[in-house]
């Protein structure tokens, strides 16, 4: 049983990568090379001969080709790191108007009260 679910987490993580976009192509062509040698005829071990000789090769390429992918794929799909500070970034305090005045604070210039219309709103 455990080995059931570590296979369909293998296959899982498989499609996720297959289906992220910042994974790139050449490294999405590896399953798909795994796939295409298991369709392809004419293997290292032709499979026209009895069953466990013919498939040992499709069965050992498909699991070197896809464990090289879900080797190097995650590299791609983690977040980009964050972005250094060079001196540009400015800090910025705010809130949005209409809300009540921080305790002790005086209300923002042109913020909306219920006693005066603002006629910038009005359609």
């Amino acid at each position: 049983m455990r080995s059931l679910f570590y296979l369909l987490s293998r296959f899982g993580a498989l499609v996720y990568l297959m289906r992220h976009p910042r994974v790139p192509r050449w490294l999405k062509a590896i399953p798909v090379l795994a796939l295409l040698y298991v369709i392809w005829p004419r293997d290292l071990l032709l499979d026209f001969l009895p069953p466990p000789v013919g498939v040992f090769d499709d069965f050992i390429v498909v699991l070197v080709l896809t464990n090289l992918f879900l080797w190097f794929a995650p590299k791609y799909a983690q977040r980009p790191p964050l972005p250094k500070d060079d001196g540009r970034t400015v800090q910025v305090n705010f809130r949005v108007l209409g809300d009540p005045p921080p305790e002790g604070g005086e209300p923002l210039p042109g913020g909306d009260s219920d006693d005066e219309p603002n006629p910038k709103r009005q359609r």
